[in-house]
C-alpha cells in the first residue's frame, strides 16, 4: 500500500500506536479519501529462513488482528455473523486466489504448486479470524510473540 503523506497524517489517531490496514483504510473512505487497487501489480516477497510453523502463526495473529479491529468497529450480531461464517473463509479465499490465477495463466502452475501451503495458511487465518470475532482482541493476553507478529515484528521468533 501507498498512502498520501497529508491523508495519513489528517488520521494520525487510527494509527500512531499501531497500524492496521484496515483500520486505516475505513478512516481514510470515512473521510472521503479514495482507497484503491492495482491489480497490474506484482510484488514479489522474498523472506529466507521462514518455516511453515512461523507462517502459520503469522497467519493467526494476522487474521485475529484483522477481526478483532473490525469486531472493534461492529455490532454483536454482525459480530456473531462473521465468527459462524468464519469455518467457510478458506473454501472463499482460496476460489478467489484460484480464480485470480487462471485469469493470469502465466502464474497458475505456480499457485497449483503451492495450493496445499497456501491452504493451510488460509485455515491458520481463518482460526485467527474466528477467535478475533470471538474475543474482541488481537492477541491473547500475555502473549509477548503474538504481539509482536501483530505489530510486524519478526525478532520474537
Amino acid at each position: 500500500m501507498t498512502y498520501k503523506r497529508e491523508a495519513l497524517d489528517s488520521i494520525r489517531s487510527v494509527w500512531n500506536e499501531i497500524f492496521h490496514e484496515s483500520s486505516v483504510n475505513g478512516a481514510l473512505r470515512s473521510r472521503g479519501e479514495k482507497v484503491a487497487l492495482a491489480p497490474g501489480v506484482v510484488l514479489y516477497q522474498r523472506r529466507q529462513g521462514l518455516r511453515l510453523n512461523r507462517a502459520l502463526m503469522e497467519r493467526f495473529v494476522w487474521g485475529r488482528s484483522y477481526a478483532a479491529t473490525r469486531a472493534g468497529l461492529a455490532s454483536v450480531p454482525k459480530r456473531a455473523f462473521w465468527a459462524a461464517f468464519s469455518p467457510v473463509l478458506p473454501a472463499l479465499m482460496l476460489a478467489r486466489m484460484s480464480l485470480m490465477a487462471w485469469r493470469k495463466r502465466r502464474t497458475f502452475g505456480a499457485f497449483l504448486k503451492a495450493l496445499p501451503l497456501t491452504a493451510a495458511l488460509s485455515v491458520s487465518w481463518s482460526c485467527g479470524e474466528f477467535t478475533g470475532y470471538l474475543t474482541g482482541r488481537a492477541t491473547a493476553a500475555g502473549t509477548p510473540a503474538a504481539e509482536a507478529i501483530a505489530r510486524g515484528s519478526h525478532a520474537a521468533f
